[in-house]
């Protein structure tokens, strides 16, 4: 963050503070939480932002059925039903994948020691026999999303 600014304010340039915060908040979360490091301008930056910002956009919207449940149909026909259901879907996927790349990691690198992240601790709790947790794939990927929401809305609030 502080070599992006030093370089546009060397050159005169203008910079848009708030992108370059955000993609630092975004830097810090992923690598406390998923235990990655993404870098602006990577795909699965633009993948995770895009489905943050489409979380947002149906979290402020206004949902009929919310209200008044017997007009579920005004929802489905206006297409909210279904965008909310793609925007599901896609955010499933991409928690599932951030799932298996940590499996897959955690087999090749058995032996190596190295830094816990949230999602290496979620892992660790529903993988240990003694404990009674009962935590399942479908709580560990709505943990994920409840902390990636979490950190969106609250730069969003301080911004």
């Amino acid at each position: 963050m502080i070599t992006t600014i030093s370089t546009y304010s060397s050159l005169g340039q203008e910079l848009n503070l708030s992108e370059v915060a955000m993609a630092a908040s975004i830097h810090m979360v992923c690598g406390i939480v998923f235990g990655k490091r993404y870098e602006e301008g990577w795909p699965e930056v633009k993948r995770f932002l895009q489905i943050l910002e489409e979380y947002e956009v149906l979290a402020n919207s206004f949902f009929v059925s919310d209200y008044l449940p017997m007009f579920g149909l005004v929802d489905k026909i206006s297409g909210r039903v279904k965008r909310a259901d793609v925007m599901c879907k896609g955010m499933d996927e991409f928690y599932q994948e951030l799932i298996d790349e940590h499996l897959d990691s955690r087999r090749m690198k058995k032996k190596m020691e190295e830094v816990e992240d949230m999602l290496d601790v979620l892992i660790n709790l529903k993988n240990d026999e003694s404990s009674s947790s009962g935590i399942t794939w479908e709580i560990i990927k709505a943990l994920l999303m409840t902390l990636s929401i979490f950190e969106q809305t609250t730069y969003n609030r301080i911004t």
